[in-house]
């Protein structure tokens, strides 16, 4: 991977569940690593066209060095924006990179 592409700083979050003392559970975000440099890509063309498929709704592909712990429950946080992760590629399984694809959240 050319490291002159990860030129954008993401956020990775998740979130937690914190007794509310009364019962219940509010779910209350964490941020699991932050300052990722990574690649951000709006899909377009044939790949929006195939995420769109496949329900995603603006989608984006997240390009950054491999890491473990990432999951689908988390979030991105890219430019005041957050994006639901729907799919994590490591290609051909070298553990050099993550490709992941996410739907822009509504505000």
């Amino acid at each position: 991977m050319r490291t002159g592409l990860l030129r954008r700083l993401v956020t990775l979050q998740s979130t937690t569940s914190v007794s509310d003392g009364m019962g219940g559970t509010t779910e209350t975000p964490l941020v699991v690593a932050a300052n990722i440099p990574a690649r951000v890509e709006p899909l377009q063309g044939n790949e929006l066209l195939r995420a769109q498929q496949t329900g995603m709704q603006r989608p984006h592909r997240f390009t950054m060095r491999y890491r473990t712990g990432v999951t689908g429950a988390q979030t991105i946080l890219y430019d005041g924006r957050t994006f639901d992760i729907k799919n994590i590629l490591d290609p051909e399984e070298k553990h050099r990179e993550l490709i992941i694809q996410a739907d822009e959240v509504n505000a």
